[in-house]
């Protein structure tokens, strides 16, 4: 009984090996239906490796149908390109952990309406078993508005120190968040007071170093890119 036991382990341990470590926490498809003009951490497909580190995996575009009147470049897990490069591998300097990774795209729109489709494959270096396909689908509409406006409008004291302060802010925002580069939230304010049209957060003294400013109002979206000193 004993020695059949064992085999029956030893079957179960082997077909488990034999599946794909790669999973998605959420889907390896974006369909992003989006009015934001300026794109990144809204792109982001994340999937986890399981047992493997990232620098285990490899990444390669494998078709790309893009609106010419956009501009592209890609990060991979943090490691950002100056176009949408053919073929690499994942590295671990910035990333969120050494078993997760992303891809993600920065995208301007310059205010076109459009659509772009993007697929990239991922695979395991040591077992091309081990594989999956991501794929982006991103639709951009212009809303011409005075709300957009006003919201585009809004200007960030460049660099920080030990407050970020926000100008010309007109109504209220739902969230302010702040961001790494590497995407991790660091911080996170939920309907922060306006005075005067001036909105001040403070920061935790440690920060230093540039960072991603999100805000959101009124369903919309914008990033900022701060310095903090």
């Amino acid at each position: 009984m004993r020695t059949i036991l064992l085999f029956v382990l030893t079957i179960v341990l082997g077909i488990t090996n034999l599946k794909a470590q790669i999973s998605f926490p959420e889907s390896n498809v974006l369909n992003l239906n989006t009015n934001v003009d300026v794109l990144y951490y809204e792109t982001r497909i994340i999937f986890n490796t399981g047992k493997y580190k990232s620098n285990d995996y490899m990444w390669e575009k494998i078709s790309d149908s893009l609106d010419k009147k956009w501009f592209f470049t890609s990060c991979f897990n943090g490691d950002c390109k100056i176009e949408l490069l053919q073929s690499g591998q994942f590295i671990t300097d910035f990333g969120i952990d050494d078993t997760t990774c992303f891809i993600a795209l920065h995208v301007l729109t310059y205010g076109f309406n459009g659509k772009s489709v993007i697929k990239y494959r991922v695979y395991n270096k040591n077992d091309n078993s081990d594989k999956a396909d991501l794929i982006y689908n991103i639709s951009y509409t212009n809303l011409s508005s005075a709300q957009s406006e006003s919201f585009n409008a809004i200007k960030v004291t460049n660099p920080a120190s030990h407050q970020i302060i926000l100008h010309n802010v007109s109504s209220n925002l739902e969230q302010l968040s702040l961001y790494d580069m590497a995407g991790k939230k660091l911080c996170n304010w939920e309907n922060p007071i306006i005075n005067n049209n001036t909105l001040m957060v403070d920061i935790p003294k440690e920060l230093q170093g540039l960072f991603i400013l999100n805000l959101s109002q009124n369903g919309n979206l914008m990033h900022r890119k701060i310095l903090i000193k």
